[in-house]
C-alpha cells in the first residue's frame, strides 16, 4: 500500500455539510478553518469513502426539507461539491470488514471507514465528529488540526 504523502486528507462528512447547513458554532469554525487551509494549502488528494457521496447529498437534501437551507443553496452547494477533487478509496470491500472495522476502531460503520483510511494511508482526518475523533486518538490517527486553529473540538 502507498504511504500518503503530507498533502493527503481524508475529510469527514460533517466538516463539508458545516460549509453550507448551520450548525454548532464550534463545528462550523472548524470546518471554515479546514476549508481555508485546504484553499491556501492545495492537497495532493482529498480521500473519501464510497458512501461519502450517498451521505452528502441525503443529510444535505434532507437540510432542504428541514428549512434549514433553501433549494438555492442546496443548488450552490452541489455545484460547490461537484468541482471539489475528492478520491474515493475502496478501503471496506463488504459488509463484514464494516463491521470489523467499526468494532476494531469503536465506532459506527461509516465513521470506520473514514478511520481505516487514515490509518491505511497514513493520513490526517478532518473531522468534527467526537466519537470518530476519539476512535482517531485512540489508535494513533492524526486528527488534522488547521494551522492556528485553537478552539479545540472535545
Amino acid at each position: 500500500m502507498r504511504s500518503a504523502g503530507v498533502a493527503d486528507l481524508v475529510i469527514d462528512t460533517n466538516v463539508v455539510i458545516d460549509w453550507y447547513v448551520p450548525g454548532r458554532k464550534e463545528d462550523q469554525a472548524y470546518a471554515l478553518a479546514v476549508l481555508r487551509d485546504m484553499i491556501q494549502n492545495p492537497r495532493d488528494r482529498i480521500i473519501v469513502p464510497p458512501h461519502w457521496d450517498t451521505e452528502v447529498g441525503a443529510v444535505l437534501l434532507r437540510a432542504m426539507r428541514a428549512g434549514r437551507i433553501g433549494e438555492a443553496e442546496l443548488d450552490a452547494a452541489m455545484d460547490d461539491l461537484a468541482n471539489l477533487p475528492v478520491n474515493v478509496l475502496h478501503l471496506l470491500p463488504n459488509f463484514r470488514a464494516v463491521v470489523e472495522a467499526g468494532r476494531h476502531f469503536g465506532c459506527s460503520g461509516y465513521d470506520a471507514a473514514f478511520a481505516a483510511i487514515g490509518y491505511g494511508m497514513q493520513c490526517p482526518v478532518a473531522t468534527a465528529d467526537r466519537g470518530l475523533r476519539a476512535a482517531c486518538q485512540r489508535h494513533g490517527i492524526e486528527v488534522f488540526s488547521p494551522p492556528g486553529w485553537t478552539n479545540g473540538l472535545h
